[in-house]
């Protein structure tokens, strides 16, 4: 084991499945699945191949990677993000900062102030404990310890009651400017959107050969969700809850029986399904576009079943698609996207017509993802 100050540009290390990545770098070697919406608000995991350029604090989900290191620790990503962090921690408001500058004058003096009042006064006069007295009086009334803690304490009232609802406030100086606001600017994954998968449409097609979709207990979903419920991607973990509600609370029971499980990255996975009807296993394969190039170019969709899954991917544009293959077969399409919580559309409309503000949306995704979500 060498520590993460001991890496330098150049070196390569290895990343696989689950593991955080440390470093800015170039992929070098292997293919993989990574998680970047920690960074980027892209809330699609990204395929990297080779050549592909990988940030620390990013999530290999899937698949295995080398990656050189084009930047040392110290100046990565993740670091840079620390930094900003820490700068942010030490944020003063403007009437923080006037207060303390306020102090560093005034409490000097105050302190000359109040030893000329005790040794003159003391002098003079010879009652040196009278005089005592009252200097310390004078120390006490002119200490401007009362401004310098009062001073910040509205606006770290607020960033904590904010935190409360859930609103994280960057410091003390954006309080403080919050009456100047006229636009506001809020990001797409988690603020306006849930932060996961749902699917939303679905495709059956017919089949022309592998299972008959006549078949009374054929259900092409409960064929993706089984095979779908061994992967660890997000958009695998939509595909379970929609045929089985929450996930976490699955009966796995209900799951067909799987073997043969392999996770093709960039791809999507495929595996051997048992299909009770016809007492015999299935070979299934489901993923995005790729899979019709996949496991040999031997998924070849009819004339008629192409057109029919162009329209489907022109009418849910914006979203992202899965196909389903059983033995070489297209039967399904499903479109998943982002959820967009329901109390978003009144919060725009409170930012537009009661604060009479102009707001816009931030996201790291692609464009026709962010478009769909602005006409949802």
């Amino acid at each position: 084991l060498i520590s993460l100050t001991d890496l330098k540009i150049g070196d390569v290390i290895a990343i696989r499945a689950g593991e955080i990545i440390l470093a800015d770098g170039m992929v070098v070697k292997g293919e993989g699945v990574v998680d970047e919406s920690s960074l980027t608000g892209e809330s699609l995991p990204i395929s990297k191949a080779v050549n592909s350029s990988v940030m620390s604090g990013t999530i290999l989900q899937n698949g295995y990677i080398e990656v050189k290191l084009d930047a040392e620790t110290a100046n990565s990503t993740l670091q840079r993000l620390n930094a900003a962090m820490l700068d942010v921690q030490a944020d003063k408001g403007r009437y923080a900062k006037l207060a303390d500058a306020f102090a560093a004058y005034w409490t000097p003096l105050v302190i000359v102030m109040t030893a000329t009042l005790v040794l003159v006064g003391g002098g003079v006069s010879g009652m040196w404990m009278d005089f005592v007295h009252r200097g310390l009086v004078l120390l006490v009334l002119a200490c401007p310890c009362a401004i310098v803690i009062a001073t910040p304490i509205p606006a770290i009232c607020t960033i904590v009651t904010a935190a409360k609802h859930g609103v994280l406030v960057r410091g003390s100086s954006v309080v403080e400017s919050l009456s100047y606001v006229d636009q506001i600017a809020v990001d797409k994954t988690g603020t306006l959107t849930k932060g996961f998968f749902k699917l939303n449409q679905s495709l059956f097609l017919t089949s022309n050969g592998g299972i008959n979709s006549t078949d009374s207990d054929f259900e092409p979903l409960l064929l993706a969700a089984s095979l779908e419920s061994k992967s660890t991607h997000p958009l695998a973990s939509a595909v379970v809850s929609a045929q089985f509600g929450c996930m976490a609370e699955m009966d796995e029971g209900l799951l067909l029986p799987i073997k043969n499980v392999l996770v093709i990255d960039g791809v999507g996975v495929s595996g051997w399904v048992f299909v009770e009807s016809l007492d015999d296993w299935k070979f299934v394969i489901i993923g995005n576009e790729r899979i019709l190039k996949a496991n040999g170019g031997k998924v070849r969709p009819t004339k008629a079943q192409m057109d029919q899954i162009n329209a489907f991917l022109e009418k849910c544009s914006g979203q992202t698609v899965l196909m389903m293959a059983v033995e070489d077969e297209i039967e399904m399409l499903l479109a998943l996207s982002d959820e967009v919580r329901p109390e978003s559309s009144q919060f725009v409309n409170v930012i537009q017509d009661t604060l009479k503000m102009t707001i816009s949306m931030l996201t790291g995704d692609q464009e026709m993802v962010a478009k769909a979500v602005t006409t949802t």
